[in-house]
């Protein structure tokens, strides 16, 4: 696991001259901020670890980000870009108020041929909307040449900022990031072309731009990238769906008779990366995303024989102890666990504990205005709360927003049901790291003892559908 140590803003890197073969330092000086707070966040396969800084005028700040191999360190205000570090370097990091955050920052010391590029890469694809609604509503064709007119920008820039040291890894990496990045710009196209043309990419047109993954089941030398990481954890995320969808369809009539029950949806997945991926490296990777994506539903029963297959056929010892410890780790969020106690602010300021509402059940959505899949289930959220609202239940929405003001202009112009709570600093957070989830939307359920039913529920609108409330509203033991 990565570690990060802050050395605060003394002057102690100023008197070295090295820095050692393990650490990255990173120094940033902040000018005239136009922002509260930065982030830090230090990725590996396992995670990433945070580091959230106070800004003030002419702050100079040092970090230590302790590792034995080269990483990619992602830095954001309000908006976000990569840095690129190796052991024994130190990237200076200068910034100032701008347009945009590739206009205001620049990168010195001994990486700044390679930050500068992921600078400059990053305000190329901030113009292109490149993260968010890039090729929306394009026609297929439209959007494939613009996506390879992208692709050859993108490699004019490599080509020009690499001249001075042109055989390090980094140049290679970035080479092959440029063909992830455009297949992830096709994994998502299908998505933004149905909410832009309210219908689905006809089947002949999504066969022309559908990503090809199979390639990158026999490239281990590109895990360290963020985007090889994503595209694989896409890749077996449709994979395990897939399979699992496949397998109810053929077994219909033994599940309505109830002779058989369904397996966790990537147990699937495991099973076919045991049988059908041959690179030890990727195989272990892609064992331990499925393992990772099992636990964040929350319930350990479920996922059983999923971990008994990961620890039986995963040869990295250090993926089968860190799925180990995270397997204990959860056994305290458990279905009938006294629910760990977490805090969070009102509109009106006032802090208020979610064990205040024992003596009922305890419904909370977390959510946030920048989620646009929180926002979408608000209408089945609000039905869910007036069907209930004469019953013995409480329901909280819980903000994970990162500005107080976006959220009380939110609350300010759009009708909100239930309990209006907000995290003291967006995510991660106290709540979110108690109950260890990074991805919203999330539902929970909580019993009138202040224990806990669920902490990784269906949405709104399949539990209002399956009447699932009523499973224990109506059970006799909990009448008033």
């Amino acid at each position: 696991m990565l570690s990060v140590f802050a050395v605060g803003i003394c002057m102690f890197f100023s008197c070295c001259n090295k820095v050692p073969d393990d650490q990255i330092i990173v120094e940033y000086r902040i000018q005239n901020p136009d922002y509260e707070t930065i982030d830090f966040f230090y990725s590996d396969v396992f995670g990433f670890d945070h580091k959230q800084v106070l800004t003030s005028s002419d702050t100079v700040v040092f970090d230590t980000v302790f590792t034995l191999a080269p990483m990619y360190l992602r830095f954001s205000t309000k908006e976000s870009v990569e840095f690129y570090g190796e052991p024994g370097s130190h990237i200076v990091i200068d910034l100032d108020t701008g347009a945009f955050l590739s206009e205001r920052i620049n990168v010195t010391g001994n990486l700044r041929d390679m930050n500068n590029y992921l600078i400059r890469l990053a305000g190329f694809h901030d113009e292109m909307n490149w993260n968010g609604g890039f090729g929306r509503g394009l026609e297929p064709e439209a959007f494939l040449e613009l996506l390879d007119s992208i692709r050859m920008v993108n490699e004019g820039f490599l080509e020009t900022a690499k001249k001075r040291n042109p055989e390090h890894v980094f140049w290679t990496q970035q080479f092959e990031n440029i063909k992830l990045n455009a297949l992830s710009r096709m994994y998502y196209y299908p998505m933004l072309y149905r909410s832009a043309k309210g219908k689905y990419l006809p089947k002949e047109w999504y066969e022309l731009v559908k990503p090809d993954y199979n390639y990158l089941l026999e490239r281990p030398d590109l895990l360290d990238l963020g985007l090889m990481q994503s595209n694989l954890d896409a890749y077996i995320f449709n994979k395990s769906l897939a399979l699992a969808n496949k397998w109810t369809d053929e077994n219909r009539e033994a599940l309505i008779e109830g002779s058989l029950s369904r397996r966790n949806v990537y147990e699937y997945g495991t099973q076919f990366v045991i049988d059908s991926v041959n690179n030890e490296e990727v195989r272990n990777f892609l064992l331990l995303d499925l393992a990772k994506r099992a636990f964040n539903r929350g319930e350990l029963k479920p996922i059983e024989n999923l971990l008994v297959l990961f620890k039986h056929n995963c040869t990295n010892n250090e993926y089968v102890e860190f799925v180990k410890k995270e397997e204990d780790s959860w056994r305290k969020l458990q279905p009938g666990e006294l629910a760990p106690a977490v805090r969070g602010e009102t509109p009106d300021g006032e802090s208020r504990a979610l064990s205040e509402f024992k003596g009922q059940f305890v419904f909370v959505d977390v959510w946030a205005t920048w989620c646009g899949p929180c926002i979408g289930e608000l209408p089945s959220f609000r039905e869910l709360v007036k069907a209930y609202e004469e019953r013995n239940i409480t329901f909280i929405m819980y903000s994970m927003d990162d500005r107080r003001e976006d959220w009380l202009n939110y609350l300010e112009n759009n009708e909100m049901p239930g309990i209006q709570m907000i995290s003291e600093r967006g995510m991660p957070c106290d709540f979110s790291e108690t109950y260890k989830f990074d991805g919203i939307p999330r539902h929970m359920l909580f019993d009138p003892n202040g224990n806990i039913i669920g902490t990784g529920l269906e949405r709104p609108s399949y539990l209002k559908q399956i009447k699932y409330l009523d499973t224990f509203l109506d059970d006799p033991k909990w009448e008033k």
